[in-house]
């Protein structure tokens, strides 16, 4: 039969020239067309670049170079991972990460912002990436106090905005 005799075989149409690459280097280039793929395959769903609420082209291009800027990290963070063959995935990095907070704390006219307790995957990422952990006390600010009522000027610009979202 005609099909069972050319099973197994296939052929690539190329511009390439002769000078520039034997069969052997094409072929071998087309076998690597799967990491192209995959990087495209992997820009498209992550990035999520739509819905996009811009209209002008500068914020546009702004817009889509962020994203491409977050993904070439986000590649970054995926290798340096399975280089240090770590146990948890770039996504459960970020994860974790979504629980690290900034925490206002006031006392006497000063605010004192303080990060919350980092653990397990989080620290584990920032020491795979080498980076040095945030220090607990981020941030020392001296309030603006209200002479009338003895509120701090933000815990009174914030109450109309906490009210409306039933805080």
């Amino acid at each position: 039969m005609e099909s069972q005799r050319r099973d197994g075989f296939f052929g690539v149409v190329t511009s390439v020239k002769t000078e520039a690459m034997n069969g052997e280097e094409i072929y071998e280039r087309y076998r690597d067309l799967w990491r192209v793929e995959d990087a495209f395959g992997e820009i498209k769903g992550p990035l999520e670049t739509r819905p996009m609420f811009h209209w002008v082209d500068p914020r546009i291009q702004s817009h889509v170079i962020i994203c491409l800027i977050a993904y070439y990290i986000e590649a970054i963070i995926t290798r340096e991972l399975r280089k240090a063959q770590a146990d948890f995935t770039v996504g459960e990095l970020f994860r974790a990460l979504n629980q690290v907070h900034a925490i206002p704390v006031d006392v006497r006219g000063t605010r004192a912002w303080v990060r919350n307790e980092m653990k397990g995957t989080a620290t584990a990422g920032y020491e795979i990436l080498g980076l040095k952990l945030p220090d607990r006390v981020l941030k020392i600010e001296k309030m603006q106090i209200n002479e009338e009522s003895g509120e701090s000027v933000v815990a009174q610009k914030m109450a109309p905005v906490l009210k409306s979202v039933g805080g």
